[in-house]
């Protein structure tokens, strides 16, 4: 491989994490805003230091029923954050927006 490759790459990956977590944010926001009761909202916060979250964590603190199933996971994100599976950097974005309602309240 070319390091051109690798640095162009790299580029990609970095544009492609900070685009996600914006979106993720934006829609965190919202959800906070629209959607959220004072207790969802809550249990979303508890969130805001884990670094290594990911859907199904996100999704376990957003479920009304218990612990969902993974069709109930998918659904979920796909409701909140707009696509069944999404990033990472877009589940971070997501608390990271609605925390920041959180802590406005």
């Amino acid at each position: 491989m070319q390091l051109t490759g690798i640095e162009r790459l790299r580029a990609s990956k970095q544009e492609f994490f900070v685009l996600e977590r914006a979106s993720g944010f934006e829609r965190g926001r919202n959800w906070a805003l629209e959607e959220a009761s004072y207790r969802e909202l809550w249990r979303v916060s508890q969130l805001r230091n884990d670094k290594t979250v990911d859907r199904e964590i996100l999704a376990n603190k957003m479920s009304r029923s218990g612990p969902p199933e993974e069709i109930e996971i998918g659904q979920i994100m796909e409701r909140v954050i707009g696509v069944w599976t999404p990033s990472d950097a877009a589940v971070l974005g997501f608390i990271e927006g609605a925390c920041e309602v959180y802590d406005a309240v």
